[in-house]
C-alpha cells in the first residue's frame, strides 16, 4: 500500500495489515494501530503523535525522523526498527521489544516504563537522548551535557541490566 502523506488522524486502523506499507510523511496522530502489522513499513517522517501501536508488530519498520510523542507502544515488537532521530517523548514503552532497535539520535527524553534491559538491547544505545532539551534554532532536540552523558554513563555501569547476547548492529554502520 502506499499511503505516503496520507491524512489519517484519529482513523481507527486496529488489526490493519500494512507490512511493507509505505506511510512516510503520513499524518496518524491519535490513529489506533493497535495490534496492527507494520513489518518492514515505512513510517519515516510519519506524525504518530498519542497514536495507540500497542502490540503493533512493527519488526524492521523505518521509524527514521518520525514522531512518536505520547505514543503508546506498549508490548510494541521495535525488532530491529530504525528509530533513528524518532521523537519517543513521553511514549510508553512498557514491555516494548527493543531487541536490535536503532536509538542513534532517538529523543528518549521522558520516555514511560524503559527499562535499561530494554535500553541495553538496543543497537545505537549510547547515542540516545535521554537528558535533552528543544533548540528552536536548530529545529531540533540536543542532549543536555553533562546530564546525558552522566546518564549514559550509569547504564553502563549497571552490569545487571546488560543483555546475555548482544545484537547484530552491523546494518546501522556508516
Amino acid at each position: 500500500a502506499n499511503l505516503q502523506d496520507a491524512f489519517l488522524e484519529d482513523a481507527n486502523l486496529q488489526d490493519a495489515f500494512l507490512t511493507r506499507a509505505n506511510l512516510q510523511d503520513a499524518y496518524l496522530t491519535r490513529a489506533n494501530l493497535q495490534d496492527a502489522f507494520l513489518e518492514d513499513a515505512n513510517l519515516q517522517d510519519a506524525d504518530l503523535t498519542r497514536a495507540n501501536l500497542q502490540d503493533a508488530d512493527l519488526e524492521s519498520a523505518n521509524l527514521q525522523d518520525a514522531d512518536l510523542y505520547f505514543a503508546n507502544l506498549q508490548y510494541a515488537d521495535l525488532f530491529y526498527a530504525n528509530l533513528q532521530d524518532a521523537n519517543l517523548r513521553d511514549a510508553n514503552l512498557q514491555y516494548a521489544y527493543l531487541w536490535g532497535a536503532n536509538l542513534q539520535y532517538a529523543d528518549l527524553k521522558d520516555a514511560k516504563n524503559l527499562t535499561p534491559q530494554q535500553i541495553k538491547s538496543a543497537c545505537n544505545w549510547e547515542k540516545a537522548i535521554y537528558k535533552g532539551k528543544w533548540n528552536p534554532e536548530k529545529q531540533l532536540v540536543e542532549a543536555v551535557e553533562p546530564d546525558n552523558t552522566n546518564y549514559i554513563k550509569e547504564l553502563k555501569k549497571d552490569t545487571t541490566s546488560d543483555p546475555k547476547k548482544l545484537p547484530d548492529c552491523s546494518r546501522y554502520v556508516d
